[in-house]
């Protein structure tokens, strides 16, 4: 049951109403931003509730069991506030959305707490946004507990994998932006013909720290960039490769595009298979993969009639 303030309630049960949405998002980093569907700013709580242009919450659903509720918020990128760039780097995600109603005419009157969850997928197309708001009731969809899979399950350099990953990143700069390859020949250790086509989705580095990353082609395939200098500093990307002579390809370019002399940390990666555990990093006493046991094939598997 809701709780509503009875001035609130009064307007409510009035034949004509003046209502308004109100959305409060919190970021992780403690930054508060509120937006409306009313056309001019509404102050309520202590929060300025920016008028923000197509923003439209779809309907509302909730159930009374443990299954996820369901909601929408949907505006076009018309304000700083909220930029594309940002939307791409992560910074909205697992915000905490609150959604109010309020009247407009009075904000005085108190609100309605409609919704509280947490911004999950963000789609952005063609200057629009659609964020998905997930309810409290999501983390007990989550699946607790191991999975029984022939990869390993943990995180590189975690407290389970116990592979000291701090200790292995390295430091380095763009030296060169947009250098290609043959993507079709491309594997971890091959060398890449600098100026050659690459897929224009995938942004590629050519990386230089007093003559080029240490280490062998691959070691840094699946691993984490930090960017700590540069207009990427403070956000992160994966690595989808790490070829010969420093050069690193990325799944999707950066939210800003890299310039040259961008610095970064780069963390090593795992494939969480047997054999680069065992190969590689001479971890395999901490695997914690279940290769030898039968998968479904094996269960499927039908006598040889030979």
């Amino acid at each position: 049951m809701k709780s509503i303030p009875p001035a609130l309630q009064a307007h409510l049960d009035s034949q004509v109403t003046t209502l308004a949405w109100l959305l409060r998002v919190q970021r992780r980093d403690g930054l508060v931003l509120g937006f409306t569907s009313h056309d001019r700013t509404l102050v309520v709580g202590g929060v300025s509730y920016k008028p923000h242009t197509g923003l439209s919450p779809s309907d509302i659903e909730a159930r009374a069991g443990l299954s996820v509720d369901n909601l929408e918020i949907a505006s076009i990128l018309s304000d700083d506030a909220i930029a594309e760039a940002d939307l791409a780097r992560g910074l909205y995600d697992d915000a905490r959305i609150d959604v109010f109603l309020c009247n407009w005419s009075s904000p005085s009157d108190g609100v309605v707490h409609m919704k509280r969850g947490f911004f999950g997928h963000v789609s952005l197309r063609g200057g629009r946004w659609t964020a998905e708001v997930r309810g409290l009731h999501e983390a007990l969809q989550t699946q607790i507990g191991r999975w029984y899979t022939a990869e390993c399950t943990a995180t590189f350099g975690d407290s389970r994998c116990k592979v000291n990953a701090e200790a292995l990143k390295q430091t380095a700069f763009v030296a060169e932006t947009n250098v290609g390859g043959d993507p079709l020949a491309f594997r971890a250790g091959d060398a890449l013909a600098s100026g050659t086509w690459f897929a224009s989705s995938t942004t590629v580095l050519a990386s230089s720290a007093g003559g080029g990353l240490s280490g062998n082609p691959g070691d840094f395939s699946l691993g984490l960039v930090r960017w700590i200098a540069g207009v990427n500093a403070g956000t992160s990307i994966e690595v989808a490769v790490h070829g010969a002579e420093g050069l690193i390809v990325l799944p999707l370019p950066p939210a800003r595009a890299i310039q040259v002399g961008d610095v970064f940390e780069i963390l090593p990666g795992c494939d969480k298979t047997l054999a680069t555990c065992r190969d590689r990093w001479n971890n395999v006493i901490n695997f914690r993969g279940f290769p030898h046991i039968p998968g479904g094939n094996k269960l499927l598997q039908s006598p040889n009639a030979r």
